[in-house]
Parts: structure tokens; sequence; C-alpha cells
């Protein structure tokens, strides 16, 4: 069983040790040492199958956590690699995020007064009563008492969602990725190359992403001037990972479900 499983109330302290959005992760914690622990101790003889099933033992960091008594202590001493202490800068990122992680202000909605309040995500603590105060947030109190903004926000959020028939989703996984795009918001100058490079494509037109950035736009000029429309045998679509700073990874797709690289 998980040792998140284990130890639910500390699943907030293993997602700040092991470092998300919200705190960097602390240098020396991984997997291993916050969540399975050391593997048992084993004879230098031992055969492959003894190897295999080492056992890990109950001294990670959730563990230790878990047994003592005063957790911040734990974690201000021993929240690093379970045996040093934390700089002082990384103590104060790891216990303020851990309070907006665990009171972050959220939106509560009360059908009988048609209102919406801001309430933390968990009760705060005994003694605490601003939220605001609490979580360093000064432009808090003014948005709360905008009852009529606080609506409008909530509102937005609500979707009303519509259970289609398994067969309209069916279709649309079937047809090509960006084979049609809407050119008059968003010009041929603008649209990403990976969009017009697979445009291309539903239209039986081998682009790939080594080509030009010219040549592809001058194919997509084409077609719209020809009214060239999909291909009932498009070619397979070029997917890919797209950063900032590095060329789009493209490869072709696996199969004809596989529209889009989700990793």
């Amino acid at each position: 069983q998980s040792k998140l499983c284990t130890y639910s109330n500390l699943i907030t302290d293993a997602a700040l040790t092991l470092g998300n959005d919200y705190c960097p992760r602390i240098e020396g914690n991984g997997p291993a040492s916050v969540l399975l622990g050391s593997l048992e101790p084993i004879k230098s003889n031992a055969s492959a199958e003894e190897k295999r099933n080492r056992k890990r033992l109950n001294d990670s960091m959730l563990d230790k956590l878990a047994a003592a008594s005063d957790k911040k202590a734990w974690i201000n001493e021993f929240g690093k690699k379970g045996k040093q202490p934390l700089s002082h800068s990384e103590s104060t990122v790891y216990w303020s995020s851990r309070k907006y992680m665990l009171h972050a202000p959220v939106l509560q909605y009360d059908e009988v007064t048609g209102e919406a309040t801001i309430v933390p995500l968990n009760p705060l603590p005994d003694g605490v009563d601003d939220l605001g105060e609490y979580l360093g947030l000064d432009d808090l109190a003014t948005l709360r008492d905008d009852k009529q903004l606080l609506l409008g926000i909530y509102n937005c959020r609500v979707i009303p969602i519509e259970r289609k028939p398994c067969d309209f989703y069916k279709d649309r996984l079937s047809s090509a990725i960006f084979g049609e795009l809407c050119f008059d918001s968003d010009p041929i100058k603008i649209q990403p190359t990976l969009c017009l490079v697979n445009f291309l494509r539903a239209r039986s037109i081998d682009a790939r992403m080594s080509d030009t950035r010219d040549k592809i736009e001058d194919a997509v000029k084409n077609c719209l001037r020809v009214e060239k429309r999909q291909s009932p045998l498009p070619l397979r679509p070029i997917v890919g990972v797209h950063d900032g700073f590095k060329n789009i990874a493209a490869r072709q797709a696996g199969d004809e479900v596989d529209t889009w690289n989700h990793n």
C-alpha cells in the first residue's frame, strides 16, 4: 500500500518536500527518500531472486514525520533528505506554500441566498479569523466585499454539460486534426506551423515540419484559392511537443485515434 494512503494526512507535506507549483523541490529529496524508504540490507552473495524481492524499510521521511510529535519542528530540522535542516529560505517557502495549499481561497455558492462568498479550502486553524491576513493576500478583503463580482466569477466557472452518445465523440476522434482552421480570425501568418502542416496533410498534401515556413504558407494559400476540401484519405497527422525554447519534436501519430501527443 502506498505511503500516501497510509499517511493521507501528510499528502500536502509529501507534495511540498518533493516539490510542486507552489514550492520548489528541496535538494536531495526524491521518491525513495520521501515515500519509499531504503531497501533492506542483503548479503553480497544473495541470489538474483533475493535481490528482486528486497523489501523497503519503514524509514522514509513520511514514516518519520508521522511518528514525530512536533511535525513543524521535524520538517525544519530534517526536511532535507530526512537528515539535514532546511535553510531559512527553504523553510519560509515551505510553510507559506503549505498554508496556501491547505487554505487557498475558493468560492462557495449559497443556493438559499444566491450569493457566492470566499471561503478557505479547509477550515482555518484555531484562533485565525481573517483568511486574507493569514495568507498575506492584501486584496482579498476588497474582493470579498464585491458580491456582484464574486457571483460573476462563480457563474463563469459553472458550465452546463450535455451528455452525448458515444458515436458523437467517436466521429470526432476519427476526423483529421487541424483539418479545418479559421483564417478569418487567425490569418495564415499567425497560425502555428504545426496547425498549417496538419491542415495540408488533411488534404493529402505531404507537408512536413522540416519544410520552410514560406513553402507551407504558399501551399495553404493555394488550397484556399482552389477551395480544396479535406481528403477522404488524409495523411497521418504530425504531432509533437512544443515549448518556447526548443523546436517542435515532431513524429508521426501512431494510429487514427492518436491525434495528439499528450506526453
